[in-house]
């Protein structure tokens, strides 16, 4: 074969970059935590949304924010009309409430379980292609919706064993006044949030100081950014003088006292932060746990969003967990059996395929993996095959076994053999692989 051309061919068959293959245990860990995530999100109420892959641009162009903005995978179809790869999932909620759920008794809670794509820089815990569980509640201005979504993440992480997540809360709609009184028009919002949120003070003072009043806000969201300890919403006042700042302040004071009131103790505020989402109005907040130096999930309130759609006028708020960021905490408990049995048949005919499938049958109930021996394996090659994929039983069927209605049964740890009757499997099965379970 040619070089060049086999060079090429082999490129091909790479993975795009910034997209990655998640397969057996990494799929299995996938699946878990979205499994765990579906079941508490039930038990809050939600309802499953499956949404399409594919979006106009325009539904994500205006309001998602800066730099997602900036990282799209946009194209044009074969109509020349211009669509983009999903980069979130809550523009497309808006969508489908507006179109199919709006007349529906509020408030509406929708949850999502899927891939969206950003044109990111690959590094850990950041690819091109990744996965988010997402919760939308949708009809209430209430602090209570905010609370329940806080509450119900915690509950998630709780069971799939992870320990020591760190809230970080803010709060969008007092960033936002404070550009605007700094003279920042709607138009340039997206910029100055994206700054903000990655915490570019430099260039936000370059940038906001030709503004009337921009150095006296860049001077106050300095000021916010240095509050620490448990005196931050009072020492906040000093800095925050104007009165829509002040009315931000009371609401997100009642977001605190609500976060205390169910006893959730770690979490931090900062006043300074901001998501790079420009359709967030109120109050904000991003998941973190040790040893991982990205958010592990965030979300917040967005009062205008489905309006500015043309809706009708619905406060909503909404989060989204990172699911491959959360994969890569090491102490995620993975309940899945592990019970593997292979089974080994000799002489294969129609009644040992009849009576070989009788025993797949008996075996799923107990919840064993079944694997049927598809090879052309000798019995000590095929004893082999299943010491190196680790399986905890093989078992062997034949004429012999037929005849007399039983199943030999070798433990794979012991090295063991039993004969089995096969109206007995089950429970065999039960009495003996109990404790590995």
């Amino acid at each position: 074969m040619d070089f060049l051309l086999y060079h090429i061919m082999v490129d091909k068959l790479q993975n795009v970059k910034g997209t990655r293959d998640i397969i057996f245990e990494e799929a299995e860990k996938f699946i878990h935590i979205i499994d765990t995530a579906r079941r508490i999100s039930k038990f809050y109420g939600y309802s499953e949304a499956i949404l399409p892959t594919l979006e106009y641009y325009e539904l994500f162009a205006k309001k998602s924010g800066y730099e997602i903005n900036k990282r799209m995978y946009v194209f044009e179809d074969l109509s020349k009309r211009k669509i983009a790869l999903r980069p979130e999932l809550t523009p497309s909620v808006a969508r489908v409430f507006i179109n199919k759920l709006q007349q529906l008794p509020k408030p509406l809670r929708i949850s999502y379980f899927a891939n969206v794509f950003r044109y990111d820089e690959p590094q850990k815990a950041r690819y091109r292609e990744f996965w988010q569980a997402g919760f939308e509640h949708l009809g209430s201005q209430s602090v209570l919706a905010d609370i329940e979504i806080v509450n119900m993440c915690y509950d998630i992480f709780s069971a799939l064993g992870i320990e020591k997540v760190q809230l970080k809360v803010g709060h969008m709609g007092l960033i936002k006044e404070l550009l605007k009184i700094g003279g920042v028009r709607d138009l340039e919002l997206p910029y100055f949030l994206y700054l903000i949120d990655k915490k570019n003070f430099d260039e936000l003072k370059r940038k906001i100081s030709s503004y009337e009043k921009g150095l006296e806000v860049y001077e106050i969201l300095l000021n916010l950014s240095n509050l620490k300890g448990d005196n931050i919403m009072d020492e906040a006042k000093k800095y925050l003088k104007y009165e829509p700042l002040l009315k931000h302040l009371e609401n997100f004071y009642i977001f605190i006292s609500y976060l205390n009131s169910i006893n959730l103790k770690n979490y931090s505020i900062d006043l300074s932060f901001a998501r790079g989402i420009e359709y967030y109005t109120g109050v904000i907040y991003e998941y973190y746990v040790p040893n991982l130096n990205v958010s592990v999930g965030g979300g917040g309130r967005y009062d205008l969003l489905i309006e500015y759609y043309g809706g009708f006028h619905t406060p909503a708020t909404g989060c989204a967990l990172g699911i491959d960021r959360i994969a890569l905490i090491q102490n995620i408990k993975v309940n899945y059996q592990k019970i593997l049995c292979i089974i080994y048949s000799l002489n294969i005919n129609e009644k040992l395929i009849q009576f070989l499938f009788k025993i797949v049958s008996e075996l799923k109930e107990v919840n064993c993996i079944v694997n049927i021996d598809t090879t052309n394996h000798s019995l000590k090659e095929a004893l082999s095959e299943a010491s190196k994929k680790k399986a905890n039983y093989f078992l062997i069927i034949g004429e012999k076994e037929l005849r007399k209605n039983v199943v030999i049964v070798r433990d794979m740890l012991t090295k063991n053999q039993y004969e089995v009757d096969l109206s007995k499997l089950k429970e065999w099965f039960l009495n003996n692989v109990r404790s590995r379970i």
